[in-house]
This record gives C-alpha cells, structure tokens and sequence, in this order.
C-alpha cells in the first residue's frame, strides 16, 4: 500500500514536469509564429493612362470621322485590385453661336476589361466605363470610341475643341489627359476619316473578349437614338436603324439590373419608345437590342438619363416661333395645343433667323434641331442664344436642296425635356434666268412679281407694304438669280433684258414636288426697236425709283441729316466768297450794295444812296479805287467804299448835309475830286472819270490767280449748293431745308444784280 501511494506521488511528479516541459515548447514555439500583416497603398504612378487620336488630325472640316483610344492598365507593383473608373468627355465643343461641333457616334465605344460597358450621356455628352477588380499587373488595356463632326456651325471662324479623358479608383484620382483639336467649316467639304492604327505598341487583349457580333451582308446598325421628352415619370426615345428592324429596350436603375423590357412589334427604321412609370429625380441605364427580318441581332452599348423632379410636365402651348431671313418673315406661328407644323421655304446657302419666344419663361436651354425629313439624326443643332429673358434666338443657314424639319427641344430647371416640331421646311433653288441660246446666266436682268389675290382672284403686284423689304421690281445678280424669298402662294413673273424678248411666267411655291422658284429662259430680239425702247423705258423708271427708295430710307438717319447739313452750309458759304471774288466787292460793303439794288426795284434809291460808276477816259471800268465821301463845308471824312469789277460803288446816305465832296484814288491813275449836291445825282449816278498816272505798286500775282479761279468756280460752286438743298429738301422737308435755300436764294440776287450792274441800269 506504501509502495502504491509512492508510484502514485512518482507519477503525478512525473506528469507535471513533463506537462510543464511541453507547455513550455508549445508557448515558445507561439512566440515565434506570430506574423503581422499590412497593406502598403499603391502609388499614383503605379497606373497607367493615356489618351490619344487614332487619327493624328489637328485640323478638321465637317462631317469628319475620328477616333479616339484610351490606353490604361495596373502595373505589377500596385500590389492590389482596384475598381477604375474612365470617362470620355466631348462637351467642351462649342462654337461661337454655342452650338457642338462634335456629335457621339453611335455603338462605336468599345467594351474595357472583364466586358465592362461603355455607359453613353448622350445629355452631358459623357462615355463612362467602370472597371472592377482590376488586377496589378495588368496593363496595355484599351477601349476606342469615335466623334464625327457636324455641319452646326458654318461659320468663318476656327473651332477649338477639347476632348478630355479622366480616370480614377479607390486610391487615386489621375490627371487629366486631353486631345486638342480644331474645326474649320469647309464649303462643299465631306469627309469620313477612317481610324488610323495606334501609334502605341500593340494593346494586350482584354481578359475576357468581347463578344463577336453577327455580321450581315448589310451590316444592321443603330445610326440615332435620342431623347425627345423626359418628365418625372416617362421618356420618350426615337431609335433609327440602318434598316427596318424590331426593337427591345431593358432599362433599370444600374447597368447591372436592366431588367424591365419594352418592345415594339412593327419593323421600322425609325421607332419610338416611352418608358413608362419611372421614379422622379432617378438616374436610368438602358440598353437597345434591334433584330431584322433575317434574324439577324444587334446590341447597342448602354445609355443613361435622368428624370424630373417632382414636377409639373414641362408645356410649350402658346410659344411663338418666326422665322426671319432677309428683313422678310418667312414664317410665323404660335404653338397649339395639338400642334400642326407649319410651312416655309427658303433658299439654298441662305442665312436666316429662329426665334422662339415661350409662355414658359422658366426654361434653362432651348436647341433648334433642323432634320432631314424622315431622319432621326439631326442635320443641325443649334443652341437658342436667350437674347433676353423669354426671347430664343438663333442664327441659321441653309445648305443642301431638299425637305428639312425643324423641332425646338426645351429645358427647364426641374430637368423636364420636351421636343417638338415646328416647321416643315422646303430648301430650294433662286429664281433664275437664262439666255436661251447658250443656257448662259443673264446677269442685270429685269424681274417683275405678282401674288395671286384669291379674294378677287387677279394677279397684283408686290409691294413692299404686303412682302417686307422686297422692292419690285428685282435684279438679277451676275449668276441670273435673285436673292428673294416669298412665302407660299401662287405667283407671277415679267421679265425682260436688253436685246432680249420679255417673258411672263406663272408659278407656284408650295410643299409638293415642281412647286419652287422658275429657271425662266430668255430668248434673243437683237432688232426689235419697241422692245429695246421698253427696256429704255423701264430701266430709267426703275433707276429714279431706286433712287428714291434709297432716299427714302436714309431721310431717318441724323448722320445723314447732319453730313447734308453741313455740305450744304459750306458750298453755300463757298459760293459767296467765290462771288466776292469774282466782283470785287468787299465783305464789308455787300450790304449796301445788296440794300441799293432792293431800293432800286421799288425806284428809291435816289433819295437813300450816293452812288456812280468810275471809269477811264476811254470808258473802261476802274476796280477797286478807293471813294472817300467828305463834307463839302468841313472836309470831314464821312465813310468810304470802294468800286467794284463794273467800277460802280454804293453808299448809304445817312448824313444831313446836302452837298458832298467826292475823293478817289487808284494806284496808277491820278485822283481826282468831285464836288456835287443831292440833285446832281441822275438815275445812274455820279459819273466819274481818271486819268492814267504813275504806279507804285505791283500787283501781286497770287492775289489776281484767287480772284480769277475763285471767281471762275462762282457758278459752279452756286450750282452744287442748290442740288445739295434740292436733295436736302426731298430728304427732311421744306422746314429744315429753309435756312440754306435763304442763302442760296441770297446768293442768286447778288449775281443777278451784279449782271444787272455789268449790263447797266437806268
């Protein structure tokens, strides 16, 4: 018993050092097992990201195809998966009229890695792609997508655009890679650039493919779609397909979850869906899947859009839309409830203006969308410049013959979109006219209009109170057209040109096919007097009335009133210097002249003037001597004058004496004096003559040149002043015209009487 309670002691002693050997190595090796584990954030330039063109253009025109490739990857040392972002933006595309120059072609962005889906902003003009789990290491990835450039903007001056690439993950936001580019319109320019290959090196493929689409002898393609109403519960969408097809569209609110669908039943090449019962204020991603006659299937890439807020539907009842070209309105129309289009027509390459004035004046953008007739995709679209608050304005031209549809497509601030149709609008060629003979243009031709007057059912010519600024009749350029536009009617046509047989055409401007503008060939009368006489005839009428038609359209302007002003008043005053010139009469004794020869038409000049001639002994008249009146009893100087060119002087006789002494002198003739009373003078007046002495002076030769160019350019100076006055009168009235015609009307009576002086009076 004592030996097993001993074993028992031996054995617990045993067991515990044992367990404390064992608990000790277990412990031990613990400590030296543990591990710590850390990420180490990858850097920035552990990423790779390029932007580039395919095409290398850095000068485009219109209607030009280009590709773009963004290059990016992961590189080994990132260490870690990462979810990336990319985004193309082409919004930075405006032209000066703030229309885009670029639009998205469709289906041409391609898928990124792991099949990942471009996501299209067809609204914000934004590609996006979202790349989860990209592993480190993997690089050289790639996705393309292309821009063509539209004709919105026809403008003269350059474009310079900006296509811009951003990337980003959960660690880092990269810098921003941009292309730089430029546009230039370009007449008669159409061209499609294919994409070049990549100036990198050759892209590893993408782990997964994408999947190959079928491929039919005519490629089925989604050429349109574009959203033409989004309210807070629905979209409406148009689709256009290379060819009549069947559509299905899968939307949902992330592109993971496309799950409703809506179809239509009917193949067409333009479809249009509504989606129905959508959440207010909630972004949309959809997806078109079209299918043809043959089977055949095509896929487009994903779309994105955003609804209202909770909002009353945006409503463009009672808008009013014009259409100006020329200073003419070539259409007008207020929007009703259930809109009709109207009706216009323009010419070819001619510009025009679209204004549209909403009841709704809360709209934050307004775009003017110009079609082909039957096309989903637009020919232009133009951004509504809001020239003030409720007034669109937009500047146009039109290009290419044909049938085009103009729609207005406004935005409020809620996000509502509505898009409706305006106007039909008819493109076609000037009125024109030919020789005959040689189908050659005939340039100055002779155009006459009529409208047809339904009510009392006659042909009437236009007038410019009924058809704008058009004046009648019109001219044809150098091309044989006219530059006009009439609205829609029945018209009529006389024509005519020198050496040519005039002819009346009839037309029709309207919606079907054969009613537009004549090509009115002129046949040769090169002999035909009466003919040529009308020709006469009408081209001087028409040249005065042109004249003034001009005339009249200037009477309002006070620059002109103030240049004619002034003309008028600087040859007025030009024609009366020349006349001093000319006679010899000084500024300062015109006006006893002018007052002696009033007098002398009522005969009372006698009693109110001391007056006579000078001349030599071989009765030459004597200019310029100087006569002194002197008070016979005091010798006093009372005034003094001079002889004109006629050698005849005037002076008032405002003095109390009755008898005068007479002093005159002229270098190169002895003076001489005359003593005379009131009853000497006889109705001619005193007579008096010199004799030729000595000279002391010398005529200066620059004195006697201005005095005969002066007096030379009296009457034509006379002449222009009255033809001033006379234009100045038909332009701004009599009233204004009154002060120039008084000194103009001043200047004739001192040439007549100086003619009457030059001739002698009695």
């Amino acid at each position: 018993m004592r030996y097993t309670k001993i074993n028992l002691l031996f054995f617990i002693l045993v067991f515990g050092i044992l367990s404390l050997i064992i608990n000790g190595a277990v412990f031990s090796q613990t400590q030296y097992d543990i591990a710590v584990t850390a990420t180490v954030p990858p850097q920035q330039s552990d990423f790779q990201f390029e932007f580039t063109s395919l095409d290398g253009q850095s000068t485009v025109n219109q209607n030009t195809t280009l590709s773009y490739q963004v290059t990016y990857g992961a590189k080994s040392t990132a260490g870690v998966n990462t979810n990336n972002t990319i985004i193309a933006d082409f919004s930075n595309d405006l032209s000066p009229d703030n229309s885009h120059v670029l639009d998205y072609v469709i289906g041409s962005a391609t898928n990124a890695y792991g099949g990942s889906p471009p996501v299209v902003d067809l609204n914000n003009r934004t590609i996006t792609w979202t790349v989860p789990n990209l592993p480190s290491g993997t690089t050289n990835q790639t996705v393309t997508f292309k821009l063509k450039t539209n004709s919105n903007y026809t403008g003269p001056n350059p474009v310079n655009f900006i296509t811009r690439a951003k990337m980003s993950n959960q660690y880092h936001t990269l810098p921003d890679q941009t292309v730089s580019q430029t546009y230039q319109f370009g007449t008669g320019v159409s061209v499609t650039t294919a994409p070049a290959s990549s100036p990198t090196s050759t892209p590893k493929p993408s782990t997964v493919p994408n999947p190959t689409p079928t491929v039919a002898a005519n490629p089925l393609k989604i050429t349109s779609v574009e959203f033409t109403n989004i309210s807070k519960s629905q979209a409406d969408i148009s689709i256009g397909t290379s060819k009549p097809t069947k559509l299905t569209i899968s939307y949902g609110k992330t592109p993971a979850t496309l799950f409703q669908k809506v179809s239509t039943n009917q193949f067409s090449s333009l479809s249009y869906i509504t989606l129905e019962n959508l959440t207010s204020d909630t972004t949309y991603y959809l997806q078109i899947t079209v299918i043809d006659a043959n089977g055949n299937i095509g896929t487009s890439e994903i779309f994105t859009f955003h609804t209202a807020r909770d909002s009353a539907t945006l409503n463009l009842e009672n808008a009013a839309a014009v259409i100006v070209s020329g200073g003419n309105t070539v259409f007008s129309k207020v929007i009703e409830k259930n809109n009709i289009p109207g009706f216009a027509i323009l010419t070819d390459n001619t510009d025009y203006e679209f204004s549209y004035t909403p009841a709704n004046t809360t709209l934050s953008s307004l775009e003017i969308i110009v079609k082909n007739s039957g096309q989903n995709t637009p020919f232009i679209t133009v951004n509504g410049f809001q020239k003030k608050p409720g007034l669109f304005i937009s500047h146009l031209r039109s290009q290419n013959l044909g049938s085009y549809e103009i729609f207005v497509k406004a935005k409020d601030a809620n996000g509502n979109l509505v898009q409706t149709k305006i106007v039909n609008l008819k493109v076609i060629k000037r009125l024109s006219v030919y020789s005959a003979e040689d189908n050659s243009p005939l340039g100055d031709a002779r155009v006459f209009l009529y409208y047809y007057n339904s009510k009392n059912q006659k042909y009437e010519p236009i007038s410019k109170d009924l058809f704008g600024n058009i004046i009648n009749p019109q001219f044809t350029n150098k091309m044989g057209e006219l530059n006009i536009i009439l609205p829609e009617g029945k018209y009529m046509a006389q024509t005519s040109s020198f050496w040519h047989k005039s002819e009346t055409t009839k037309f029709i401007l309207g919606p079907k096919n054969g009613e537009e503008f004549p090509r009115i060939y002129l046949k040769k009368d090169l002999f035909n007097l009466s003919s040529f006489i009308i020709n006469l005839k009408n081209f001087l009428v028409d040249s005065f009335a042109n004249l003034m038609e001009t005339s009249n359209g200037l009477s309002s302007s006070i620059r002109l009133f103030n240049t004619m002003a002034l003309l008028t008043l600087i040859f007025s005053f030009i024609s009366l210097l020349f006349f001093l010139l000319k006679t010899h009469i000084n500024a300062n004794h015109l006006p006893a002249f002018f007052l002696f020869h009033m007098h002398l038409l009522i005969n009372k000049h006698r009693q109110k003037y001391i007056y006579g001639v000078i001349k030599t002994v071989d009765n030459k008249p004597i200019s310029k001597a100087s006569v002194e009146l002197l008070d016979k009893n005091t010798d006093n100087i009372l005034t003094h004058t001079m002889s004109n060119k006629t050698g005849r002087f005037q002076i008032r006789n405002n003095y109390s004496s009755d008898s005068y002494k007479i002093l005159v002198e002229k270098d190169g003739y002895q003076p001489a004096a005359y003593t005379f009373s009131d009853m000497d003078l006889s109705s001619n007046g005193l007579k008096i003559t010199l004799n030729v002495g000595d000279s002391k002076l010398h005529p200066k030769f620059g004195v006697k040149l201005l005095e005969h160019i002066g007096g030379s350019l009296f009457e034509s100076a006379l002449l222009i002043s009255i033809i001033l006055e006379v234009l100045f009168l038909y332009l701004f009235g009599f009233a204004k015209t009154l002060p120039f015609f008084i000194l103009s009307m001043f200047s004739i009576m001192l040439w007549i009487f100086y003619l009457k002086e030059h001739n002698g009076y009695k």
